[in-house]
C-alpha cells in the first residue's frame, strides 16, 4: 500500500495491486523507433503486471505501521510483516509459475531484488539479506529459479529468450516499469512535494535496454505539472500515453486499533487518477 500526504486532512493511498497493473500497462506500451519491443512479449507483459500480485494478502485487511497509522510500502514492511512479506513475494511467483514459467522467473528475479537491494546494484534500497526470514527465503527461490530454467530450456517456445542477457534485458524492463508505475502510483497530484525524493536518483541507477547492439541508457524524469510526465529518452509507442488508476482518501490521523482503521479503509471514497507521459 503506497501512502502519501495529500493535505492536512488527507492521505492519498493506491494499492500495491492496483500499481502492479500500471507497471503492466506500461510494459505493454514499452517499444518504439529507439526502443525494442520486449520478447516474448505476453511473458514480459504478465510479469509487470503481476509483479505484486501476492500483495492482496495484506492489503485484504492492511495493519497498522507502528505510529498507529497506514502503513506505506517503503515503510520497512519486513520489520512490520516479517515472514508474511516473502509469502507475499513467493506467492506471486508461486501462482505464475503454471500460467508463464517464464514470467515467474522475471518476477522472481525483481522480488528478489527487492531484498538484495538488486544484488547490490542499487544504493536506494536496503539490502536485507542477511535477515533470517529474507535468507530462507532467498535459498528456497534460488533452487526453485534453478528448476525454472531447467524447464524454459526444454521448452522450444523460449529458445530464443533464455541467455543470460535476454533475461537480463526482460528483467532490466519490468524493473524500470515498475519504478515508473511506482513514481505515478505514489503520489497525486504528480507534482506533489509530499514524497520528496528525487526520482532520477532511482533512474540514475537503472539500466534500460533499447536496441539490441546498443548499449544500455537510462531515463530522466521531469515533472510538468499536475498530470505530465516528461520521459528522456522516452520508450513508449504512443506519444502521449494516457495513465489511469483509482486512489483512495483516508484520514491523515492515528487509529486507536487496526479495527477503527478498518472501518475508514473499507469505506474509504475513491478518486480517478490520470496522468499523461510524453517525450521529453
Amino acid at each position: 500500500m503506497m501512502v502519501t500526504r495529500y493535505d492536512e486532512d488527507r492521505l492519498f493511498v493506491t494499492m500495491q495491486t492496483d500499481h502492479s497493473r500500471v507497471a503492466g500497462f506500461l510494459a505493454a506500451h514499452w517499444g518504439n523507433a529507439k526502443f525494442a519491443r520486449p520478447e516474448p512479449w505476453k511473458s514480459v507483459i504478465l510479469a509487470a503486471q503481476e509483479h505484486d500480485r501476492g500483495w492482496w494478502q495484506w492489503e485484504a485487511r492492511p495493519t497498522l505501521s507502528d505510529q498507529h497509522g497506514p502503513l506505506d510500502y517503503q515503510n520497512d514492511t519486513l520489520h512490520h510483516l516479517g515472514a508474511l512479506r516473502t509469502r507475499i513475494y513467493a506467492s506471486a511467483v508461486e501462482d505464475l509459475v503454471p500460467i508463464d514459467p517464464y514470467a515467474a522467473v522475471l518476477v522472481q528475479e525483481h522480488l528478489t531484488g527487492l531484498l538484495t537491494a538488486g544484488n547490490g546494484a542499487f544504493s536506494f534500497r536496503k539490502d536485507v539479506s542477511d535477515n533470517p526470514i529474507a535468507k530462507t527465503y532467498l535459498a528456497e527461490q534460488q533452487a526453485l529459479r534453478q528448476r525454472l530454467l531447467d524447464e524454459l530450456g526444454q521448452d522450444a517456445q523460449f529458445d530464443d529468450f533464455t541467455a543470460t542477457e535476454h533475461l537480463e534485458a526482460n528483467g532490466q524492463i519490468v524493473e524500470v516499469c515498475d519504478a515508473l508505475a511506482q513514481f505515478l502510483c505514489n503520489r497525486y497530484p504528480l507534482n506533489s512535494p509530499h514524497r520528496g525524493k528525487d526520482p532520477n536518483r532511482v533512474f540514475a541507477e537503472m539500466p534500460v535496454p533499447m536496441r539490441p547492439g546498443d548499449p544500455a541508457t537510462r531515463l530522466v524524469v521531469t515533472v510538468l505539472d499536475e498530470q505530465r510526465l516528461a520521459i528522456d529518452p522516452y520508450p513508449f509507442d504512443q506519444d502521449s500515453l494516457q495513465v489511469n488508476y483509482i486512489g483512495r482518501w483516508l484520514p491523515s490521523q492515528p487509529y486507536g486499533s487496526r479495527q477503527e482503521f478498518l472501518r475508514d479503509f473499507y469505506r474509504a471514497e475513491t478518486v480517478a487518477v490520470n496522468y499523461c507521459l510524453q517525450a521529453a
